[in-house]
């Protein structure tokens, strides 16, 4: 049993691919190779998470296909969205620092055993 943890959307990108009106898609002159030819958005829900909020990543997709078989696959890219990575900063910096114990010293130390 799989349990979804995010949810979102994948489109053709309309800056570099252009629809035509007999439904055909042609790519847009002067458009970059090295552009994807998808961008969308996804949605994480990671449990744990500091604030318990969902996570909101943008999603980028290139068309391609394997150059040892032939089959076609998009290559995907994730990264935060603009407004999510300000969102998780501010809430780091508002977050009370976590306190770590100091190692107390011992005076255990068998002072005859240093060879100097």
């Amino acid at each position: 049993m799989s349990e979804r943890l995010g949810r979102g959307v994948l489109s053709l990108s309309k800056q570099k691919w252009e629809q035509l009106p007999d439904g055909k898609r042609r790519r847009r002159a002067g458009s970059s190779d090295k552009a994807p030819d998808y961008f969308g958005t996804l949605t994480i829900e990671v449990p744990g998470a500091v604030g318990g909020e969902a996570v909101k990543m943008r999603l980028s997709g290139w068309a391609s296909k394997s150059k040892k078989t032939g089959s076609p696959y998009i290559d995907v890219s994730l990264e935060y969205d603009r407004e999510e990575l300000r969102r998780l900063v501010l809430e780091l910096a508002s977050a009370p620092a976590a306190s770590v114990p100091a190692d107390e010293p011992t005076d255990d130390v068998d002072w005859g055993d240093i060879p100097f």
